[in-house]
């Protein structure tokens, strides 16, 4: 421990991550700020990945489990460390050598703040495309709640140091499987109401953009993110104006992900593909009328109204009470 320093420990989940685990331990024994402790977590993998982070014993810790998911995994690093504050970084993400450092100093300077968070670089996994600094609108810091509920501007979970006294407070990681990909949006929201964020406006990690990874399959991250949301509406379901900012967030979804299926189904429709342009059109459906009924249940038949508007691009802004 450095001395006049919180203990730090960094917690990895690993699934089949062989091939990137290395480099990743690396830039965490690489840090300006020494981590005071390092928890591999392998979540069932049938690769080499325990191997591989073996080597590292005794300086970094294996804990090996079933496959449950990243949220059981990140829960089960927790318990196997003592640390203050915690950082959970994915298997093929990079810490930047002064990631540490900084979080931690931004951490120490507000006692109220629940976690402090950086930029990241994205890295494409393959091509020719450059590195190139997260563009994520970023709020100013404070209270994140309701910028959150407009969408998640922290790009990994490696770009958060969490005190591990909120942690506990919020109630740790969600183990629910039909969060996954969406694990750590659903954790800020509910760190957000335990304190304030600061941010820390630089990159300090490496994020490896993996074409092949979960947030390509469309219909499971619109499925997360539904459950993310069911999960706040049942949440604040006796507040009024937190109801109301949880389906603005879900209007805003819905209409981002209409856009991007409406693109398609003329895409398919070009090409002569009728039966996708149909099962795009079909999709459409099933999503735009998801809030339209969840708003007309909580606030009767004048957001139905409101709720079209904003779906078909004609008003931003909600309604006043």
């Amino acid at each position: 421990m450095i001395m006049g320093r919180p203990r730090i420990a960094v917690i990895i989940p690993a699934y089949n991550a062989a091939a990137h685990v290395e480099g990743t331990v690396k830039s965490v024994l690489g840090q300006s700020s020494l981590a005071d402790e390092i928890v591999v977590v392998d979540d069932g993998s049938t690769d080499s990945t325990a191997d591989v982070v073996a080597r590292f014993s005794p300086v970094a810790t294996l804990v090996r489990q079933k496959n449950a998911g990243q949220g059981c995994a990140r829960q089960r690093g927790v318990a196997a460390t003592t640390a203050e504050l915690l950082l959970f970084l994915d298997a093929d993400d990079l810490l930047y050598p002064a990631a540490l450092e900084k979080l931690s100093a931004a951490l120490g300077r507000d006692a109220r703040a629940a976690l402090a968070y950086c930029l990241a670089e994205l890295r494409p996994a393959a091509g020719n495309l450059p590195p190139r600094v997260d563009t994520l609108a970023q709020p100013a810091g404070g209270d994140c709640w309701s910028a959150l509920m407009r969408g998640n501007f922290i790009r990994t979970p490696g770009c958060a140091l969490i005190r591990r006294a909120a942690l506990d407070e919020a109630g740790g990681w969600d183990a629910d499987i039909k969060l996954r990909g969406n694990e750590d949006w659903e954790l800020w929201l509910r760190l957000a109401e335990k304190g304030p964020f600061v941010l820390v406006p630089e990159p300090l990690i490496k994020y490896r953009m993996d074409g092949a990874g979960f947030s390509r399959d469309r219909r499971k991250m619109y499925r997360s993110m539904f459950r993310m949301l069911d999960k706040q509406r049942l949440r604040w379901k006796h507040s009024r104006s937190r109801l109301r900012a949880v389906g603005e967030g879900e209007w805003r979804f819905c209409k981002n992900v209409l856009c991007e299926i409406r693109s398609q189904a003329r895409s398919a429709c070009s090409k002569g593909q009728m039966l996708p342009a149909a099962g795009h059109v079909v999709e459409a459906f099933c999503i735009g009328t998801r809030p339209i009924m969840s708003h007309v249940l909580h606030f009767g038949p004048r957001r139905l109204v409101h709720g079209l508007r904003v779906i078909c691009g004609r008003q931003e802004n909600s309604p006043t009470a």
